[in-house]
């Protein structure tokens, strides 16, 4: 199988990493993500990945209910911060590298 595209920006809702119950990090869901993106990887294509943390706290919403806006953006980006450390363990274990041969991180938690 080819696949049409060199490259591919894949954009994942962190509110996709949680499962049903719309909240946190779930192992059941995690795990194949990794492994269809291992897939593609397979078929050649190089891959990026966006990741949003609104399956642990929403920035927005924090601050709606009372909390210091910029606080509560900060909380925001340290949600995405976490979503993308669990999902590069979960590459890393179907066997996806993340990280360059002097150990330095391919994964951008930025």
């Amino acid at each position: 199988m080819t696949t049409a595209y060199r490259r591919l920006l894949l954009k994942l809702s962190g509110e996709g990493l949680s499962g049903e119950g719309g909240f946190g990090l779930h192992p059941g869901v995690i795990g194949p993500l990794a492994d269809q993106i291992r897939e593609v990887h397979e078929l050649g294509t190089q891959i990026s990945i966006v990741l949003g943390g609104g399956n642990i706290v929403r920035g927005i919403t924090a601050a709606a209910q009372g909390m210091d806006r910029a606080q509560a953006d900060y909380m925001g980006m340290l949600a995405s911060v976490i979503s993308a450390m669990a999902l590069q363990d979960a590459l890393e274990k179907a066997g996806l590298p993340t990280r360059g041969p002097d150990g330095d991180r391919l994964v951008s938690r930025e």
